[in-house]
Parts: structure tokens; sequence; C-alpha cells
């Protein structure tokens, strides 16, 4: 009786693949290969020879058990390792020239200068000044005797201050009204010569001088009108008097001159 005998090969096991490092890349995955061999049946070798009785028996309880039980075929699980990811450094991106730039200007930080802690200050001594003693009560309390006589004594040195005040005013005042009048005295013949060269009229040829002599009373009315001194020219010597009624009257004589009237002799002049 002749049997086949199926044989399975072992199957070699696939080595990882070596994967370099790629930047940027994603994971390789590789899919398991399997490998199968086909199983070669070999036909069964003649014996030449005549077995033996023993040899035979063995033979056929083997053949027996062959028989009894199926050829069965062996599944091989070929381990299939998985490459892990690869790391990918990252290049970080080179910053431009403009920022470089523009770090390049910015301003460095100008140093600190040294700093020198200020000097204590010295706490001055406040020297304690002595209390005053205050008056007593008694002390401040006059007599009441005392106190009449000194409100007597005020008001006599009140009342003599006053009298003192007003006399010293009065006097004050006629100095000043003598002052005045003395100056209205003194001013008064200027008065009286102005006006009555404003009051000179002659419209002739004649040239020449006439004085003329007048008096003025206190109320400053003019008497006594006559030449002193005549000009030669009986034309000038009318023109004269008529000056002097004309310019009349003249200001009153002041009161502090003390008269009644005032006699006058001035010279007038006839230029054109």
């Amino acid at each position: 009786m002749r049997w086949k005998s199926t044989k399975q090969t072992p199957v070699e096991t696939a080595r990882p693949v070596e994967t370099t490092p790629v930047e940027r890349t994603e994971p390789v995955e590789e899919t398991p290969r399997q490998e199968t061999t086909e199983v070669e049946q070999q036909e069964p070798v003649r014996a030449e020879a005549a077995p033996s009785p023993a040899a035979q028996l063995a033979e056929a309880q083997s053949e027996v058990e062959i028989a009894a039980l199926p050829p069965t075929e062996r599944e091989t699980t070929v381990d299939v390792l998985t490459a892990s990811p690869v790391e990918v450094e990252t290049v970080e991106p080179v910053e431009d020239n403009e920022q470089v730039a523009a770090l390049m200007r910015a301003p460095l930080p100008t140093p600190r200068p040294d700093y020198t802690p200020p000097a204590p200050r010295v706490e001055r001594q406040r020297t304690e000044q002595p209390r005053r003693e205050k008056p007593t009560q008694q002390a401040k309390r006059p007599a009441a005797g005392s106190q009449g006589n000194a409100q007597a004594n005020t008001n006599k040195g009140s009342e003599r201050g006053s009298a003192q005040g007003r006399a010293a005013s009065d006097s004050a005042g006629n100095q000043r009204r003598s002052a005045e009048g003395n100056a209205a005295v003194s001013n008064y013949p200027g008065q009286v010569r102005r006006k009555l060269g404003r009051a000179v009229r002659y419209r002739g040829r004649e040239r020449g001088e006439v004085l003329v002599s007048f008096t003025v009373s206190r109320s400053g009315s003019v008497s006594g009108v006559r030449i002193a001194r005549s000009s030669g020219s009986p034309n000038l010597d009318k023109a004269a008097l008529d000056t002097v009624r004309r310019a009349a009257p003249f200001p009153p004589i002041p009161d502090a001159a003390g008269r009644a009237s005032w006699p006058f002799d001035l010279p007038l002049s006839f230029t054109r």
C-alpha cells in the first residue's frame, strides 16, 4: 500500500525594513509579506531487499496509523514587525532680515548713574523756652479808688489833647491862609498888568511909550486915570488913557493886602 506524506518547510520570518529619517515624511506602512512554499510530495522509496517479518509488522502498524489519521496541513503564522513612526525634526524658520535689522536698530539701555544715598537728616534739638508766668489776679485788679482817679485823669487828658489839637489845627489853617494871602498879594500887580496889556487897541502908525497912573479900589474899580509921562504924541496919550478905562474893572484887592485901594504907575508901549 502506498501513501504520500505531506511535508511543510519552516517559513522564514520577515525582517523589519530599515528606514532612514526623512524631513517631514509620513511614517511608512509596510504590508506584511507572507512567503509560502509549496510542499513537494515525494514518492516513497521502494525497498530493494525484502524486509524482515518484524519490520513488516512495524510497517503494517505504521501504515494502519497513517491511514487512520488523515494528513493535516499546518498553518504557519508569520509575525510581522510594524515599523515605528520616524521622528521628524522640525526646522524652525529663519527670521527675516528686516526683523534682524530692527533688533539691531533697537536702542541699547542707557546705564544708570551711580546712586548716591542722600545724607541723613539731622534733627534739630528743640530748645525749650522758659514759660512766662501769668500775673496773679490780684495784680490785675486795681483798687477802686485808683480806678476812679485814673478815669478822671484820662478824661482830662483827652480834653486837653482835643484842645491842643484844635489849636494846632487853627494855627495850621491860619498859616495856610496867610501863605495863600501872601501869594495872592504878591500876584495881584501882575494880574493888573496882564489885563491892561490885553486891552491895548491902536491902529495908527506912530510909535512910542506912555506912562499912565491910576488907582484900583477894593472892589476893582478904577479912579484917577491920568498921563504920568507923555509920549509926545497926543494920539498915543489918548490911546493910553482909553486902554486903562477899557481894562477896568480889575480883580478885587486881596484881603491879605490890608488896604482899601492900590495905586499903579504902568508904562504902555505902542510899537506897531
